[in-house]
């Protein structure tokens, strides 16, 4: 199964990027972000995509490149597709990605509602085609 890339210029220094997918059958922008050890979430978007979204404090250190300490929740997600991938009541974290967001709105770049991390990158035996512009899936 193949997701189309969509390969985005940052700053003419470098790239970023990112598939649809869908939250709880809501359309989201995923970015893909083999570095990151877990799947997060954007907290600020929680409303939109849960109801009643249900969080609970993350003790794990959790830090991006060039940050402090970010504060994190745990939550779950009813429904995750990526293509034709489904995943169900997947557990994943929660963070305030405004700083991401921020930067990509200087760029005119689209809103990220979701990092897809190595965790679900590995179980879904994910393969990353840059000159194809797809990922694919294995698992």
């Amino acid at each position: 199964m193949e997701i189309p890339l969509k390969i985005l210029e940052i700053d003419q220094m470098g790239y970023h990027v990112i598939i649809e997918g869908m939250i709880n059958k809501l359309k989201a922008n995923v970015l893909i972000d083999s570095g990151a050890s877990r799947t997060v979430i954007d907290l600020n978007r929680l409303n939109y995509f849960l109801d009643n979204p249900l969080t609970h404090a993350y003790d794990k250190s959790v830090a991006g490149v060039g940050s402090g300490q970010i504060t994190s929740y745990l939550t779950r997600i009813p429904r995750l597709q990526l293509g034709l991938s489904i995943l169900e009541d997947l557990e994943v974290v929660a963070i305030d990605l405004n700083a991401i967001n921020r930067n990509y709105a200087l760029y005119d770049l689209p809103h990220i509602d979701m990092v897809l991390g190595s965790d679900l990158l590995l179980q879904l035996g994910a393969c990353i085609d840059y000159g194809e512009r797809k990922l694919t899936f294995k698992n």
